[in-house]
């Protein structure tokens, strides 16, 4: 089974997302996070096959986040979300 972390400031989009679609069923076990330092702390110390995070989040943008995680996502596949219609 694949791990998945999803990260997103707003705990509303965050349970959406993990619980739009049958990630069981598509062979993905889930773990959320409303905050990125959380979520950091969890990928020292888990192996993670996918990340989804928000890019703007107000304790650490994704990009920070990305960042300070490369060494423990070196074989993992990363994916960003935004409700921004541009990113800077």
């Amino acid at each position: 089974m694949y791990q998945l972390v999803i990260v997103d400031d707003e705990d509303k989009i965050v349970e959406g997302i993990a619980n739009l679609f049958p990630w069981e069923q598509l062979g993905f076990q889930v773990t959320w996070f409303s905050r990125p330092l959380k979520a950091l702390e969890y990928v020292k110390t888990h192996q993670v096959h996918v990340l989804m995070s928000d890019i703007e989040m107000p304790e650490m943008d994704g990009l920070t986040m990305l960042e300070q995680m490369k060494n423990e996502l070196a074989n993992s596949r990363v994916i960003f979300i935004t409700a921004y219609d541009k990113i800077e």
